[in-house]
């Protein structure tokens, strides 16, 4: 299957997401490509999508938002998968936002009916946050660090993989 995998960040941790992700369904198999959302991106030529986004004040980026409000008829019809890039919570003691799921999921759930969301965690580093930022992220207990979990990452992917192979399998009717 043709998979485009999307994603949209700032600092670098979804996009590496992305990547892992093409590279294990890649080696089950797929043709994967991996590019930074856009409205104006083509679709017609997947089979199936994996998009992404990182996680900033509990919202979307508006780069992903876009580009599924601009898909809708194409999305609900593919098989898709969502994740979401975000503050792990074992990071601190970190909002409950951090981890909690986008706050436009169940919109996006409705419009485009995806087969499962995942939500992953990423890396936070001082550099990534404002001054003020910083001091409420200390003060929860927060942790700077590279915090994906490659394992998540590698086991999710499979299981994408499997889901596709049963659709095919359904397809064809074996």
């Amino acid at each position: 299957m043709n998979i485009l995998v999307g994603y949209t960040g700032v600092h670098g941790s979804t996009h590496g997401i992305a990547e892992r992700l093409a590279t294990r369904l890649a080696e089950c198999g797929h043709v994967t490509v991996v590019v930074p959302l856009a409205a104006e991106q083509k679709t017609g030529v997947y089979d199936a999508f994996v998009l992404g986004s990182a996680v900033h004040h509990g919202a979307w980026l508006g780069q992903a938002t876009d580009f599924i409000r601009s898909h809708p008829s194409t999305l609900a019809t593919h098989p898709t998968w969502l994740y979401s890039v975000s503050v792990p919570p074992h990071a601190g003691r970190w909002p409950v936002r951090g981890g909690a799921e986008p706050r436009q999921l169940a919109g996006i759930r409705s419009l485009i009916r995806p087969r499962e969301h995942q939500m992953l965690a990423g890396a936070v580093y001082r550099d990534h946050v404002s001054r003020w930022q910083h001091l409420a992220f200390r003060a929860r207990g927060g942790r700077y660090g590279d915090h994906r979990d490659w394992k998540a990452v590698d086991n999710w992917a499979e299981r994408i993989h499997h889901r596709l192979a049963g659709a095919d399998a359904a397809d064809t009717g074996l």
